[in-house]
């Protein structure tokens, strides 16, 4: 294999990784819009919270899989290193990220 060619699993760990990412994003920014759309907030118990709390942890689980793919991918002996360090970036970034914001919202209250 041509070291310049990158592999399937760089690929795929890249896609995770972004697709994580962007949920990420996109939960972060429902949960943001439900908590300021009522004085009280969002209630914690209700079905809204649980939805995204879910969906929190799918994405969380996603980058850690991608986490994993990447560096299945960097032991590789023959394959380019870019895809799967990039992925690598992307899904720490977003995982720690989210830690951050999570614990940052539990000292708030």
């Amino acid at each position: 294999m041509d070291p310049s060619k990158h592999s399937g699993l760089g690929v795929a760990s890249l896609v995770m990784s972004i697709a994580c990412a962007l949920g990420l994003v996109m939960v972060f920014a429902i949960a943001t819009v439900l908590e300021s759309a009522s004085p009280s907030g969002m209630d914690e118990d209700g079905a809204p919270a649980m939805l995204l709390g879910c969906c929190m942890f799918l994405l969380a689980g996603l980058g850690l899989l991608a986490i994993g793919i990447a560096i299945g991918d960097l032991v590789r002996a023959k394959s380019a290193k870019m895809l799967p360090i990039l992925a690598l970036v992307i899904s720490g970034g977003a995982i720690g990220l989210s830690l951050f914001l999570t614990l940052l919202g539990l000292l708030m209250e």
